[in-house]
């Protein structure tokens, strides 16, 4: 029986500013999901926030928002080391140790995106950024770096590396003397195929390249999603094409103009040091509770599909697949072909409380996890796929853009209905 629970004292709390939009925004995910971190201790909250134009304001900024005393704690803008036009931001992320904050930004122009690293006071700690060439010749009066494009990153569990999704062959560090150098000629001619996408595991610390897998490694295309969420695991989409094809080491996805069918996705477990695939658990598109014909698990017909549309557990057993409806998975139940090796159903298909998900979020212990349906909170045990209590706050509207789940069940979430302007606060 599910728990009718009834919150009289939520309460909805004035940020004082807007948060900003995430600009990776997989489809059927909140845009709000990359713009906002919990730190470890759980003492703040980090918000991305677009500079003020009508107030001169140059520069994108963090703000660190103070849980317990719910209050701004400070405000500091995103700069660069090597182009001081203010960063767009990509996605915002607490690291486990010392309250660091690492974010992913687009400069502009040449220098394309970086990674940096900033404390509660806002001191740039470290840009990370990985050039591929040097440009020179007689329309340069000095050497100009490219660096390669970034997409998203995860933070190891130790905080001491990082996992970086990019489009690179081959890594150089910035100081690096073997970074090949190409005349103005050869800079200006098109580019020739694009470069395929890779996952860099990166200490930063030590300023050490660990490992670069690429998509010719596995022999498969990636998607956006990226975590770490256990030291010898990364989660990434990889996308399988229904039939591949080789040419000259090139991957190509094969049409068959008998039967239009989408590549498969799945969300995919490496060893980051290895590059050795652990698991691929199928994203399946669930537009019922029924378990229908295999290949109508992974497919769907119009705009409503979207393989990034999952979420990894901290620990990183279980992925909640979250297209139409809520499915769970385990990773142990699919082996490293994304075949089905457990036992039973293959995915828990949450047949209570039905509604499409934009975010999930799973308790301090990881035993439940909790998402809005409606005008109330789903907490759902998923190891017995029970829906647990059905927490009804009272606030007369409201969508959990973003939902923190704190060790004491405080219930922290971004309100999207006022443009992400406030959090809503319950406890239960």
């Amino acid at each position: 029986m599910v728990e009718e629970v009834e919150v009289d004292d939520a309460r909805l709390y004035d940020l004082g500013f807007e948060v900003g939009l995430s600009e990776i925004c997989p489809y059927r995910t909140s845009c709000y999901y990359y713009s906002a971190s919990l730190s470890y201790d759980e003492r703040y909250i980090a918000f991305y926030v677009w500079r003020d134009e009508g107030k001169g304001e140059k520069h994108n900024k963090v703000v660190i928002w103070n849980v317990r005393k719910r209050e701004v704690e400070n405000i500091f803008e995103i700069t660069s080391y090597v182009n001081k036009i203010g960063p767009f931001v990509y996605k915002i992320e607490f690291m486990h140790s010392k309250n660091n904050i690492a974010i992913l930004c687009g400069r502009g122009m040449r220098f394309e995106e970086s990674i940096q690293i900033y404390d509660l006071n806002g001191e740039l700690i470290k840009e990370i950024e990985f050039p591929s060439h040097i440009a020179y010749g007689k329309f340069h009066y000095h050497p100009i770096l490219h660096y390669e494009p970034i997409f998203n990153f995860a933070v190891s569990p130790d905080s001491k590396k990082i996992a970086i999704s990019m489009q690179a062959e081959r890594v150089y560090k910035s100081r690096d003397d073997n970074i090949p150098r190409i005349s103005d000629d050869d800079a200006l001619r098109p580019r020739g195929p694009p470069v395929p996408y890779a996952r860099l595991i990166y200490d930063w610390e030590n300023d050490e390249i660990i490992n670069l897998i690429t998509e010719k490694d596995l022999k498969c295309f990636f998607g956006e999603r990226l975590w770490w969420p256990i030291d010898e695991g990364i989660v990434t989409s990889t996308i399988i094409p229904y039939r591949i094809q080789k040419k000259k080491n090139k991957l190509f996805i094969h049409r068959d103009s008998r039967r239009a069918r989408r590549p498969m996705t799945y969300a995919t477990l490496i060893n980051p040091y290895t590059g050795e695939v652990i698991s691929r658990v199928p994203v399946r598109y669930s537009n019922s509770t029924v378990q229908t014909h295999e290949p109508q698990l992974y497919t769907s017909n119009g705009t409503g599909y979207s393989g990034d549309a999952y979420f990894v557990r901290p620990g990183g057993e279980f992925v909640t697949i979250v297209n139409k409806y809520v499915d769970i998975a385990r990773f142990s139940d699919f082996d490293a072909e994304g075949r089905f090796i457990g036992k039973g159903d293959k995915w828990r298909t949450v047949k209570e409380f039905r509604a499409h998900v934009d975010n999930i979020e799973w308790n301090p212990n990881s035993t439940e996890l909790i998402y809005q349906y409606r005008k109330s909170f789903v907490t759902l045990d998923y190891e017995k796929n029970e829906v647990t209590r059905q927490i009804i706050p009272n606030l007369k509207s409201f969508s959990a853009v973003r939902i923190f789940w704190l060790c004491d069940n405080t219930i922290i979430f971004l309100n999207g209905k006022d443009s992400g302007r406030s959090v809503g606060i319950f406890r239960f």
